[in-house]
């Protein structure tokens, strides 16, 4: 049997193994991590991730409408120095970004020793090997299965793995942190001076650059009044914040109905 992320455009959709950084056509490298730096997806993780780990929790039994008098080991104390709220919003932070959870199972409770303690998992830390079998590895040693709590997010048919909703959506977020990036760099380290001191003499280089300092020096964050002499003239350079006057907002078009709705061809 052949397991789809066998190829390597399906392994970094699966987000599993060790991959290179997923390409964008905006060519700015997206993974979890990159991926929260922009403002938009760190706000919705937060969002999903905080309003679903505070709301109130009952568990109930088989048939019984009641919900039990006290929830289960695993939903009271989930993991060791972890309350509920942090253990599910940590848990929704990987599906969210990874597609995925993974906890080891440290501790069994009850007649069929189900799960009482999970201690989570960096998703950097396992990975999934399927060929003949399943192989679960902790950094990089072959673990039993048994011993892994392991929930996914947007499941498909016949995967293992869980989809990476990053690896998906990586064009739409490329193109939001070349766009952070492109401003950022224009207003901080494009080529545009701030200003331009000119004179009606002959000025030399060595002349000029002793001029470019004093200015510099009197006057960089410093909004005393400039002096000067000479012939010379200083002219600020700055972006206008309102569209140039020969801009025109383009008419729409008239059309047969132009009668009837009042549109003016002129």
């Amino acid at each position: 049997m052949r397991w789809p992320w066998q190829q390597r455009h399906d392994r970094a959709l699966f987000n599993i193994g060790d991959i290179p950084l997923s390409t964008t056509y905006a060519a700015v490298p997206v993974n979890p991590s990159t991926a929260m730096q922009h403002s938009a997806v760190w706000a919705c993780v937060n969002l999903i991730a905080g309003s679903i780990s505070t709301l109130p929790l009952a568990a109930y039994r088989d048939g019984d409408p009641n919900p039990l008098p006290a929830l289960p080991p695993i939903l009271r104390t989930p993991s060791a120095g972890w309350s509920l709220p942090d253990f599910t919003y940590a848990c929704l932070q990987s599906l969210l970004l990874r597609g995925n959870a993974y906890g080891l199972i440290v501790d069994r409770a009850g007649a069929g020793l189900l799960p009482s303690q999970v201690e989570l998992l960096a998703p950097d830390r396992v990975q999934v090997q399927a060929n003949d079998r399943i192989i679960w590895r902790l950094d990089g040693q072959e673990v039993d299965p048994a011993s892994i709590w392991h929930v996914k997010a947007l499941t498909a048919p016949g995967q293992v793995e869980g989809l990476s909703p990053i690896a998906h959506a990586r064009q739409a977020i490329g193109l939001g942190l070349g766009a952070e990036k492109w401003a950022s760099k224009f207003f901080g380290e494009s080529a545009i001076p701030s200003g331009v001191l000119t004179s009606d003499q002959d000025i030399k280089q060595e002349r000029a650059d002793q001029l470019k300092a004093r200015w510099r020096e009197r006057h960089a964050g410093n909004r005393d009044i400039a002096v000067l002499g000479s012939g010379a003239k200083f002219q600020a350079v700055t972006i206008p914040p309102k569209r140039p006057s020969s801009w025109r907002r383009p008419r729409p078009t008239c059309g047969p109905s132009a009668a009837t709705t009042g549109c003016n061809p002129r």
